[in-house]
């Protein structure tokens, strides 16, 4: 799982110094010089270019264009080849994947079992993000130099889904930098600042930019510097209102959209008696009604049409791109009334107060919130905090939190760490800070997991994620569109899972002629960035 308390999960800018030097959006012939001019500004950095140690995908868009897995997730819940060329999960408890021949690192290493071994070691470990996804392997080993066996702890079942879309990586010794197999190599890298890296030689997918800078910004001034700058004309993902607006009136830039990854959602304490935050001597939020009374307090149409960029209501705790996605529910309609019985019900006619703690760029939204539960009696104050800092607060200290998370394009890892039962001897939830626990959808989960059937899984998510809806901790409610500002001439194709692969970058011609501030109409467009 890919969780980050966006809590957006980057913004992301690309400076394109040469617009000009290819035409359309066809993939750029072998014989092509690549371009080589491109910057990435982005709002954070991590501390160390470590995959199996950044859990809030800060470190992302390095990430997926530098290291490639054994396998990758399909949006039909199945698993295709990467480094891997192909598996076999027939023996009971045991998964056996063989290397791809002739794969060499970014430093020229031919990639081996040993190397595979010790990136799913450190992928296991406590506190890395992939954890969850690993935790019925109970022993990894080489076999020779092209085959990697996992384990099964007794009892459980190895899936190839088990180990798709973990990075392999190479690490370095000292202040070296690390080597992936990627269409890009890192060749700088400065702590939480800046990374640059370079198109891959002899990579099968031939990037068209040859090199990318990727720095952070502190601000949103610095997009819009960025947005009225000279030559270089940047692409944003998720723009700050202002630059929304700047650049939806001038000539150079074109706003588009895509179907977005990540789920707001609000949830609450639901284990400890009483609770931090809440004016009480008892935990309200451990009451079924007063649950559901929250839920009928929600207008979701409404807060949806707040969302800068445009984007859904949500149904469920993950979005429609993930797999196991239930297209059959639907979002429940305000009923300030029967929230208001219900409260009365619970013996709090007056309702309670209660701190929301949430990012600080979700503070528009809080505040949209707090309006509508105020209609029902509860009162809530605005914790805003900054994005690092919300994730501690909501495992020690919440009883109410508002973010974002992004589950990833399987739902099964997601659940497992977020909603199962807390059994960290188990490898299950890991994540889980509100204490939620259902006998019924730890069921749901764990028969998912097992399952490396795409319908048998797909059916046991759906009605794990049914159940979850009626009365979980968390409430879903919006799914935001992802919102790009791209330069005229730039293109990336849209895909499923949200990310931006360097490598899949297309230019056109821009007209030499075009006034670079000359005011328009923007216009919105989806699928094809760009185009």
């Amino acid at each position: 799982m890919r969780r980050l308390p966006r809590a957006r999960r980057a913004v992301v800018l690309l400076g394109v110094g040469v617009l000009a030097l290819l035409g359309g959006c066809r993939p750029r012939a072998p014989e092509a010089t690549p371009v080589q001019a491109l910057i990435v500004l982005v709002p954070a950095l991590p501390d160390v270019l470590d995959p199996f140690q950044e859990s809030a995908g800060t470190g992302d868009v390095v990430f997926f264009n530098v290291f490639e897995p054994l396998l990758r997730s399909t949006p039909s819940g199945a698993v295709e080849p990467a480094l891997a060329r192909s598996w076999d999960a027939s023996g009971p408890g045991a998964l056996t994947l063989q290397l791809k021949p002739g794969v060499r690192f970014h430093d020229g290493t031919p990639l081996e079992a040993a190397h595979v071994v010790a990136s799913l070691e450190a992928a296991r470990k406590p506190g890395s993000p992939f954890a969850a996804r690993l935790a019925d392997v109970s022993h990894v080993r080489a076999s020779g130099r092209d085959a990697v066996v996992l384990e099964a702890v007794t009892g459980a079942a190895l899936t190839p889904q088990a180990v798709a879309d973990i990075p392999v990586v190479k690490p370095a010794p000292g202040a070296d930098l690390p080597s992936g197999t990627g269409p890009y190599r890192v060749t700088a890298f400065t702590t939480g600042e800046s990374a640059t890296l370079e198109a891959a030689e002899g990579h099968p997918l031939k990037p068209t930019l040859a090199q990318v800078t990727i720095r952070r910004f502190h601000g949103p001034d610095d997009v819009l510097k960025a947005l009225e700058g000279g030559a270089e004309a940047p692409l944003v993902l998720a723009p700050p209102a202002d630059a929304l607006a700047l650049a939806r009136s001038n000539e150079r830039y074109r706003v588009v959209t895509q179907p977005g990854n990540d789920v707001i959602t609000l949830g609450f304490d639901v284990a400890r008696e009483p609770t931090p935050g809440v004016g009480l001597s008892r935990n309200p939020f451990r009451s079924g009604p007063v649950r559901r009374a929250l839920r009928l307090a929600l207008d979701r149409e409404a807060l949806r049409k707040g969302l800068e960029g445009g984007g859904l209501a949500a149904t469920q705790i993950v979005p429609p791109g993930s797999f196991g996605f239930d297209p059959g529910l639907e979002a429940p309609a305000a009923r300030t009334d029967e929230a208001k019985a219900l409260l009365r019900g619970a013996g709090l006619p007056r309702g309670f107060e209660v701190r929301l703690d949430l990012a600080r760029e979700h503070e528009a939204l809080g505040r949209a919130l707090a309006g509508q539960l105020e209609g029902v009696g509860i009162r809530v104050k605005l914790n805003p905090l900054r994005t690092e800092q919300l994730g501690g607060v909501m495992r020690n200290e919440s009883s109410l939190a508002l973010w974002s998370w992004a589950p990833g394009p399987d739902a099964a890892w997601a659940l497992r760490a977020g909603v199962h039962t807390r059994a960290p001897e188990r490898g299950f939830g890991g994540s889980n800070w509100t204490g939620y626990s259902d006998p019924e959808v730890d069921r749901g989960i764990e028969k998912a997991i097992a399952a490396s059937d795409p319908a048998a899984r797909r059916e046991a998510l759906q009605a794990t994620l049914r159940r979850l809806a009626e009365d979980g901790a968390w409430i879903p409610l919006l799914v935001p569109n992802a919102t790009f500002v791209l330069p005229k001439g730039l293109t990336f194709p849209a895909r499923p899972d949200g990310r931006i692969a360097l490598a899949e970058a297309r230019l056109q011609p821009q007209p030499a002629s075009t006034p670079p501030a000359k005011r328009r109409q923007g216009s919105e467009k989806r699928a094809m960035l760009g185009t």
